[in-house]
């Protein structure tokens, strides 16, 4: 339910887990099935309101979502891991390796790769009545979290807004746990036309690794959600992050 298997049939010998932007579904990653190694399994996180999971009520408890989803992932055969997170997808892939650290589990985890996140919180509905769809709209417009073409689709809006309100509720409330660190290199990906945030932002996930010489970062030219796109140099890095 939890996790959704994307890559073709075949011998893996690697995994890659995916956390997408707010919003986002299993569906944006099934074109890595095409772009990754045939060695690595790609799984993605399916979190409820979307796709097969529509007539679940979405979770706006960013610790709930971990529980569920570490849960999910101990019931996996063991596998070398990787976490990919963007956005919103990086701070639930941060959580869920923090709370796997925490309580043991998931030892075969080797990386964690987050993308256009950045560690500091922001809160971007403070004051916003969030029972105001339309206030609630309008600030997701702003942010170019839906464009105003989208938005005048109402029938999508009222699929859409409710799951995606619960994830930037999650993130609204997250609060990172200081006495954590993971064990293993946090590598970053930042994009230069991204006008949600900086790179060096992005960058400084490094100081929640207990290894930041082994952590790289890396700049790619696009905005926010150019890893939809897939463009070349980004899939290359990514594949070279889970080849180290």
């Amino acid at each position: 339910m939890w996790l959704k298997h994307i890559s073709s049939e075949g011998t893996q010998s690697a995994r890659v887990i995916c956390f997408g932007h707010a919003g986002a579904s299993h569906v944006d990653f099934v074109k890595w099935r095409d772009l990754l190694p045939s060695n690595v399994e790609i799984i993605a996180i399916a979190l409820p309101g979307r796709c097969e999971r529509v007539k679940e009520t979405p979770v706006n408890d960013i610790q709930v979502l971990v529980r569920e989803i570490a849960a999910a992932l101990t019931e996996l055969p063991p596998m070398p891991t990787s976490f990919y997170g963007h956005s919103f997808g990086a701070v639930l892939a941060y959580e869920t390796a923090a709370f796997c650290t925490k309580h043991g589990l998931l030892p075969e985890l080797q990386r964690v790769i987050l993308s256009a996140s950045a560690l500091e919180k922001r809160r971007i509905l403070q004051g916003v009545n969030l029972t105001d769809m339309d206030a609630v709209l309008s600030v997701f417009i702003e942010r170019q979290y839906i464009s105003e073409q989208y938005a005048q689709n109402k029938k999508l809006m009222s699929l859409v807004l409710p799951y995606l309100l619960a994830d930037i509720c999650c993130k609204e409330e997250w609060q990172i746990d200081n006495t954590i660190k993971l064990a293993v290199p946090i590598h970053t990906v930042a994009w230069d036309e991204d006008a949600l945030v900086d790179p060096p932002q992005v960058h400084s996930w490094v100081v929640r690794s207990e290894v930041p010489q082994l952590c790289r970062q890396v700049t790619l030219p696009g905005a926010h959600l150019a890893y939809l796109n897939s463009p070349a140099e980004f899939i290359e890095t990514i594949n070279e992050f889970i080849a180290d």
